[in-house]
C-alpha cells in the first residue's frame, strides 16, 4: 500500500475529526506545491507574472436602484458571492453590470479572486469561469498564459505557506493587505506547464478522494445519529428500568454510539426517564406530595395551592405523583423573576453579575462572570442571590440551567436569566434534573416569543407543569441522575481524549511522511511511475511495519503496542474461527483472559469495576482497540449477533508483529478455551469473580472464602447489582473460583 493511501485510509479512521479533511488537503498542496531541491522551478513576485487589479465599490442604495434584478449583463461579485477556500462564485445573486457601462472592471474567464481585507481576507478564493464585475474588497489575479495554469495560481493560493506569507502583510485594524504589497509576495512554480498540469492532475485525484470520505463520513454520522435516535426512542417507550439495567444500558450503548451528538441523546433520554418516574426507583407506598406542611424555605410561612387538573396530554407518571405548575412550587417571598436589565460598565469592585453565557447546561460557569456598579444592581434586589434557587435561561443563549451553589450567594442576575426559587415542595436539583430534560426544553422551544431576539416570557415559564414525586423519591432520581451524567461526562472527556491521540497521530504522520513530487519526465509517463514509487517505497530504517514510514504510534512504550497487537490477534482468531465480529463486550473480556493466563494481575491492568466489568475504557479511546483501529488492523462491522471488530485491511501487518511477541498462540487459547460460551453472562462470572478475589487477596493477603466474595460484591457500589444480575450464589462463585485457578493458576497475578 503506497504512503498516500495509508495515509488517506487513517484520515478516515479518524474523520470523526472535524478538521480531518482540511489536514488532509492542506498536506497535499503543500507536498506538492513545496519547490525546495526541484530543478526546473522558479520562484518570482506575483507582480511579475500576472496582472493584479481591485475592484469597484457600489453604494448599496444605488445597487438596488440601478444593477438589481436585471436580466442582462455582467454578475457583480461581491466579497459575500465568494463561497470560500474552494473556488465557488455565485452568479446568480441578482446583481448585474450592463454590458455598456465601461467604468467597471471585469475578471476574465481563468482569472482567481481572492479577498483582500476583513476577517476573510486570505481565506475566500474564486475561480473565475466567466466574465464578471467585482467588488473593491477583492483582488482579481490574471495570469501570463505562458508562464501558469490558472487552477496552480488557485492551488497555490490555497496553500499554508501562501497564506502564512499573505497574513505577514496585513495590516490595520480590519485587517488588509495593500495591492502593492500582494503584489510583493511570490509565488512559486515549475517552468513547464505539463508539469504544472501533473502537479495539478495529483492534487486533483486527492481532493476527488477526500471529498468522497467526507461525503461518506458526513452520511454514516448521520445514520449514526438516527440509529441512536430509534435506539433510545424504544427504549424510553418500555417499562420501568432499575439502576442496575440503566448502567448496563449505558454500557451497551457507547460501544456502538459515543459521538458528541449520540451521548447527549443518551443523557437526554435517562432524563426523561428519571423525570417521569421510569429509572425504578419509585416507591408506590410513599405518599404523594400535597400542599400540607408545605412552606417558603426563606420565611416559613405556610403555603397553599390548588391540585392540578390531569394532563391527558402527558406523559404517564407513577400514581403517587402529581403534576404541578412551576409557579406554585416556589417560594411565595421570591417569585420567578428576571434580573437587572442594563448591566452598564464593568466595575471590578461591584456586585457579579450571572448573564446567560454563564448559565450552562446543568452548571455556571464562573471564569468571565461581569461586575456590575452597586447603583445599577440596587432596584433588583429580588433576584440577588441566596443560594439554592435553580437559574434558567429565557433569552439569549437558551438551554442554560443550573442551582446556585451557596458561594456564590450575594451575586445577581441578567435579564436574559429568569430564578426559581424552589419552596420545600420540591428539591433544587431534583427541579434541576426537569427543567433541564427534553420534557421541559421541548416547552421552552415551543413557548418562544419575538421575531428579531426570541425568547420565553416568564407567565409561560410559570405555567410549565412539572411532574413532582414524593421528596424521598425526588432525592433518589438526584442521586440516579448525577451518576448517570457524571458517566456520561467521563465518557465525553475520553472521547475529547480520542479526538486529541488522533490529532497528533496525523499531525506526526503528516510530518514523517516523505511525499513529495518527482521531477517531470517530459510526458514520457516515468514521472507518474516514480510519483508512484515514491508514494509506496519501504523505509529500511521502520523496524515496525518493514513497509511504509508510516510506523504504528507509540504510547508508553510498547505497552500499548503491544495491547494493540492482542487485540489484533484476538479479532482475527475469532473470526477466523466463527466468520462473526467480536462485539467490545467479549473483546473487552477476552484481552482480560488473555493478560490473565499471561500472568497479569489487576494491579497492572487498567480495568474498572464497570456495570459490565471489568472493563477498561482506555483500549477503545486511546489504547490497543484505538490503535487496532487507527492502523486499520481491525474495524468494525454488523454481523449476526449485531456490531463488532473483524479483522481490518492491515490486519496482514499485526501478524509478524503479533507472533514475535507470542501473541498469536495467546489469541488462540482465547478462542479454544471460549468459543463454545455463546452465553455472555458466563464470561461475566468468570471475569467478575476473577477480579474480586485478586482484590481480596491483595487487600488481605489471603485467598477469600465464597462467602467472603458474595459479600464483598453485595457492599460495592459499582458490583452490587451483579449477584442478581448473575444469579451469584456461595456455589456459582466456588465454581468460578475454581475455573479461574485452572485457567490463570492459583498465584498468578498476586
Amino acid at each position: 500500500m503506497s504512503q498516500l493511501t495509508k495515509l488517506i485510509d487513517l484520515f478516515v479512521d479518524l474523520s470523526v475529526l472535524d478538521d480531518a479533511s482540511q489536514k488532509l488537503r492542506l498536506f497535499i498542496l503543500n507536498a506538492t506545491l513545496n519547490c525546495e531541491e526541484k530543478r526546473g522551478w522558479r520562484t518570482v513576485q506575483l507582480g511579475d507574472v500576472m496582472q493584479i487589479y481591485s475592484g469597484d465599490s457600489i453604494a448599496a442604495s444605488e445597487k438596488e436602484l440601478k444593477y438589481t434584478g436585471l436580466p442582462d449583463g455582467r454578475p457583480y461579485i461581491a466579497t459575500k458571492d465568494v463561497r470560500g477556500w474552494f473556488g465557488p462564485l455565485d452568479y446568480s445573486n441578482g446583481v448585474r453590470i450592463p454590458s455598456n457601462i465601461s467604468k467597471f472592471k471585469v475578471a476574465p474567464p481563468g482569472s482567481v479572486l481572492i479577498c483582500a481585507e476583513g476577517g476573510s481576507a486570505g481565506k475566500k478564493l474564486g475561480f473565475v469561469e466567466r466574465d464578471v464585475c467585482f467588488g473593491n474588497k477583492l483582488f482579481c489575479c490574471v495570469p501570463n498564459p505562458q508562464e501558469l495554469l490558472p487552477e496552480y495560481v488557485l492551488r497555490f493560493f490555497q496553500s499554508e505557506a501562501f497564506f502564512e506569507k499573505f497574513h505577514s502583510e496585513v495590516t490595520g485594524i480590519i485587517g488588509g493587505i495593500s495591492l502593492a504589497g500582494f503584489k510583493r509576495l511570490e509565488i512559486s512554480y515549475p517552468i513547464d506547464l505539463e508539469e504544472q498540469k501533473a502537479i495539478l492532475l495529483t492534487i486533483g485525484r486527492v481532493f476527488d478522494a477526500v471529498d468522497v470520505m467526507e461525503a461518506q463520513t458526513a452520511e454514516a454520522k448521520k445514520l449514526k445519529v438516527q440509529c441512536s435516535s430509534s435506539f433510545l426512542e424504544s427504549i424510553t417507550n418500555r417499562a420501568p428500568v432499575n439502576n442496575s439495567t440503566a448502567s448496563v444500558l449505558f454500557d451497551e450503548f457507547v460501544d456502538i454510539y459515543d459521538g458528541p451528538a449520540e451521548l447527549e441523546q443518551l443523557r437526554n433520554a435517562f432524563l426523561e426517564l428519571a423525570v417521569t418516574g421510569r429509572v425504578g426507583t419509585n416507591d408506590p407506598a410513599e405518599p404523594a406530595i400535597t400542599s400540607e406542611g408545605l412552606h417558603d424555605t426563606r420565611t416559613g410561612e405556610a403555603l397553599r395551592y390548588s391540585p392540578e387538573p390531569d394532563r391527558r396530554d402527558a406523559p404517564s407518571i407513577p400514581p403517587n405523583w402529581k403534576w404541578i405548575e412551576l409557579g406554585k412550587l416556589v417560594n411565595s417571598s421570591r417569585p420567578i423573576s428576571y434580573g437587572v436589565i442594563k448591566l452598564g460598565a464593568d466595575k471590578p469592585d461591584g456586585i457579579r453579575t450571572l448573564r446567560c453565557s454563564d448559565v450552562k447546561f446543568r452548571y455556571i460557569d464562573a471564569t468571565s462572570i461581569k461586575a456590575i456598579s452597586p447603583d445599577v444592581e440596587a432596584p433588583f434586589q429580588r433576584t440577588r442571590l441566596q443560594g439554592g434557587e435553580v437559574l434558567i435561561n429565557i433569552r439569549g443563549t437558551l438551554g442554560g440551567v443550573a442551582v446556585v451553589p451557596q458561594s456564590m450567594a450575594g451575586y445577581n442576575i441578567a435579564r436574559e436569566v429568569a430564578m426559581v426559587d424552589p419552596n420545600s415542595g420540591i428539591m433544587a436539583h431534583y427541579l434541576l434534573a426537569v427543567l433541564s430534560s427534553p420534557l421541559i426544553q421541548r416547552e421552552v422551544a415551543q413557548n418562544l416569543k419575538g421575531i428579531a431576539y426570541r425568547g420565553l416570557n416568564l407567565g409561560s415559564l410559570s405555567k410549565f407543569q412539572i411532574p413532582v414525586p414524593p421528596l424521598a423519591e425526588q432525592g433518589r432520581i438526584v442521586r440516579a441522575v448525577d451518576a448517570f451524567v457524571q458517566q456520561v461526562a467521563r465518557t465525553e472527556s475520553l472521547v475529547l481524549s480520542r479526538n486529541k491521540a488522533g490529532t497528533d497521530l496525523l499531525d506526526a504522520l503528516i510530518k514523517q511522511g516523505e511525499f513529495r513530487v518527482p521531477p517531470f519526465d517530459g510526458g514520457n509517463g516515468r514521472g507518474e511511475r516514480a510519483l508512484a514509487s515514491s508514494l509506496s517505497a519501504p523505509d529500511k530504517n521502520n523496524e515496525m511495519t518493514g513497509s511504509t514510514n508510516l510506523s504504528p504510534p507509540k504510547n508508553d512504550g510498547n505497552v500499548s503496542l503491544s495491547e494493540a497487537l492482542l487485540v489484533s490477534a484476538i479479532v482475527l482468531a475469532f473470526y477466523a474461527d466463527g466468520g462473526q465480529p467480536l462485539g467490545n463486550f467479549r473483546l473487552q473480556k477476552a484481552v482480560y483472559f488473555a493478560r490473565r493466563y499471561r500472568g497479569d494481575g489487576i494491579h497492572n491492568m487498567a480495568y474498572l469495576k464497570k456495570a459490565a466489568g471489568p472493563y477498561n475504557p482506555t483500549m477503545k479511546y486511546s489504547g490497543g482497540i484505538f490503535i487496532a483501529k487507527s492502523q486499520n488492523w481491525i474495524r468494525e462491522a454488523k454481523g449476526k449477533y449485531g456490531f463488532g471488530h473483524i479483522p481490518g485491511p492491515d490486519h496482514a501487518a499485526s501478524i509478524e508483529m503479533a507472533q514475535m511477541r507470542g501473541l498469536d498462540a495467546l489469541a488462540k487459547w482465547v478462542v479454544q478455551t471460549f468459543k463454545r460460551r455463546r452465553d455472555n453472562e458466563q464470561w461475566e462470572i468468570l471475569a467478575t469473580v476473577d477480579y474480586a478475589v485478586q482484590e481480596l487477596h491483595l487487600r488481605n493477603g489471603k485467598l477469600p472464602s465464597p462467602k467472603v466474595v458474595i459479600d464483598h460484591l453485595e457492599k460495592d457500589p459499582d458490583w452490587g447489582h451483579k449477584l442478581e444480575k448473575l444469579s451469584l450464589t456461595e456455589a456459582s462463585v466456588a465454581s468460578a473460583m475454581s475455573e479461574a485457578r485452572a485457567l490463570f493458576g492459583g498465584s498468578r497475578g498476586h
